[in-house]
């Protein structure tokens, strides 16, 4: 069985402080979520000395590992120190290195990027703050023109151009900002009522879920003066699921040619909309699977809990927080149907005139 000590790797000059002995934490890591955050403490072993035993500097570069294996890369954000009359608590908050994408503004030759691919903007945005992109998947598609505004964070536009390629985003243990789609990796075992689910809740609702998601191509169906019930000028996506007629109109951006994004749209929102309405909470009492790898997000998990009617449900783990208090080790997931994490689809920033473009870069004509 591998090792479940928690500790913290801090850098100290040229040398490394390593901090184990924590008696309450919070790590948590997910899909939907940049950066991954920590939260640790410890009971001080000599409360009565003039000076603490263990002393981190807020700043400093970390890791944070569990036994062997490394769960998040980033920054000391804060140190908390309290006291009382015979007790001295240290506590140390800290986040993924891609918090400096989320609290800081992006900066970019001219701010704006042209006929880049995804992966390629995300480079640029994340190579000040020394971030790898890592990409899993084929995150080549070119967008047009994508706009940076004063003062707006790199996690912002890295967003917007994310939803254009449908990708997923988030930070893995090495500090690196993924690009991905959801997984097909499995965890091995299941969570199971009355083996290692310690507590679950799952809320199953209908009244965000729609009967008839319907694209509707206004132009055509006014100028045809097309009745809706045809069939013409719409798009339809139905869910069967759906017990009673519930319609949901969507209408088309401004440059959704042929009206492909809305389309697109009007099936991610069926899958959405079911998978925000079926979501699992689950508490289970290791932080490590059948196989003793860590459960991590982005990956499959087959449920097995028959008072909350799941059954064989291959669902996908969208986070996990390994904590630990005085009532011993556990780990909290959030668990949803798989299609619930995708982005939603926008409709590229096309091309701005000739005249535009050449002013933002400084060229005349």
């Amino acid at each position: 069985m591998k090792s479940n000590i928690v500790s913290l790797k801090v850098a100290s000059g040229s040398d490394e402080l390593i901090v184990t002995g924590w008696n309450r934490l919070s790590i948590t890591r997910g899909i939907e979520r940049i950066p991954n955050n920590f939260d640790l403490q410890m009971t001080d072993k000599s409360p009565n000395s003039s000076a603490p035993s263990v002393v981190i500097n807020e700043g400093s570069k970390c890791r944070v590992y569990i036994g062997d294996d490394l769960v998040i890369t980033g920054y000391v954000d804060r140190v908390i120190n309290n006291i009382s009359d015979n007790q001295h608590v240290i506590q140390v908050v800290g986040r993924g290195i891609c918090s400096d994408l989320v609290d800081c503004s992006a900066v970019y030759k001219g701010m704006q990027f042209q006929n880049c691919t995804v992966q390629s903007i995300a480079e640029s945005l994340c190579e000040d703050f020394g971030i790898t992109v890592t990409s899993n998947i084929d995150a080549n598609d070119v967008v047009s023109v994508q706009n940076i505004n004063l003062g707006e964070t790199p996690a912002a536009v890295i967003d917007r151009v994310c939803r254009v390629a449908q990708v997923l985003y988030y930070e893995n243990e090495y500090g690196n900002l993924v690009l991905n789609r959801e997984n097909s990796e499995t965890a091995s075992g299941s969570l199971t009522q009355g083996s290692n689910v310690e507590s679950a809740s799952f809320v199953s609702g209908m009244d965000q879920r729609y009967s008839h998601y319907i694209v509707v191509n206004q132009a055509a169906a006014a100028a045809m003066d097309i009745p809706s019930d045809s069939g013409i000028g719409y798009y339809t996506v139905p869910d069967p699921t759906v017990p009673r007629y519930r319609p949901l109109y969507i209408i088309p951006e401004d440059g959704d040619a042929g009206f492909e994004v809305a389309q697109k749209r009007a099936q991610w929102e069926m899958n959405r909309r079911y998978g925000r309405s079926n979501m699992l909470r689950a508490t289970v009492s290791s932080w490590r699977d059948y196989n003793d790898v860590l459960y991590k997000p982005n990956t499959q998990i087959q449920v097995n809990i028959l008072k909350l009617g799941l059954f064989a449900k291959n669902w996908l783990i969208g986070e996990v927080t390994y904590r630990l208090d005085e009532m011993g080790t556990h780990c909290d997931m959030l668990i949803m149907p798989l299609g619930s994490f995708t982005p939603e689809p926008v409709v590229p920033v096309k091309g701005l005139p000739t005249d535009v473009l050449n002013a933002n870069q400084g060229i005349t004509t």
